[in-house]
């Protein structure tokens, strides 16, 4: 019944102009479903096949940072590296560890509750325990600048307003550090605007743009950024990067 009441709230958000917000409600759900199923097919030791890699490594609490974070953060001299993961879902995909650093990696994301009690349902205990905050309200856990590198990765085009949260984690980042961002392209085109999906990022003559779906919204973070950072962007498949280092 509650998988029929989603599939309903979604179809609704599709035809019926509700407020971001709302619609960003009736999306949660559906993300939820996803990651109890998700579980249930990868995280579980009992299963034939036994974890899957992707669960192997976000399961790790010696999992190391990525090559490519490793080199924005090689010239950091904070002990602790202190790094955000914002959106994170159930278990941060952003590794742990550095060779001769101590990494202090904090996780959060708007579900983190309900993906704490999905944890516990299916016996799942996380590396990092996600703490529940908006990235558009960042600003109500953590102090200015108080990140050496900020992270989020296929998250932000599904929040209710991925500009302030862009905004947010730029508040929060030191002087001289970076922030990384991984998006699909154009996502809410290709999911016809349903449930999380109100926001399309994408490249336009090598600036980064955010718009939503009547275009009511359409803001150029290079723009908006001017003067504040020096931002980079890559397209790799499908995927989006933007690296964003501040002044």
């Amino acid at each position: 019944m509650a998988d029929l009441i989603t599939r309903i709230l979604l179809a609704i958000t599709k035809r019926v102009p509700l407020p971001g917000k709302l619609k960003w409600k009736v999306g949660m759900r559906d993300e939820i479903a996803f990651w109890d199923g998700h579980m249930a097919r990868n995280f579980l030791t009992t299963n034939p096949g036994g974890l899957s890699s992707e669960a192997i490594f976000r399961l790790d609490k010696n999992a190391p940072l990525q090559e490519k974070f490793t080199e924005l953060l090689a010239q950091c001299t904070s002990d602790p590296i202190r790094i955000l993961d914002v959106g994170c879902g159930p278990f941060s995909l952003i590794g742990k560890t550095m060779l001769g650093r101590t990494i202090e990696l904090t996780a959060v994301d708007p579900l983190a509750d309900a993906y704490i009690e999905l944890q516990k349902k299916h016996n799942i205990i996380p590396a990092v325990v996600p703490q529940r905050c908006d990235g558009e309200q960042l600003h109500t856990m953590f102090e200015p600048e108080s990140f050496d590198f900020v992270h989020a990765n296929n998250c932000l085009d599904h929040s209710y307003d991925p500009i302030k949260a862009i905004q947010e984690m730029f508040t929060v980042l030191k002087p001289g550090c970076y922030m990384y961002l991984r998006h699909e392209v154009n996502v809410a085109v290709g999911a016809h605007y349903v449930g999380l999906h109100q926001w399309n990022f994408y490249p336009e003559e090598d600036k980064f743009w955010i718009t939503n779906k009547n275009k009511s919204v359409n803001v150029c973070m290079d723009e908006l950024f001017a003067g504040k950072a020096d931002l980079s962007l890559s397209v790799v498949g499908k995927m989006m990067i933007n690296v964003i280092k501040k002044h």
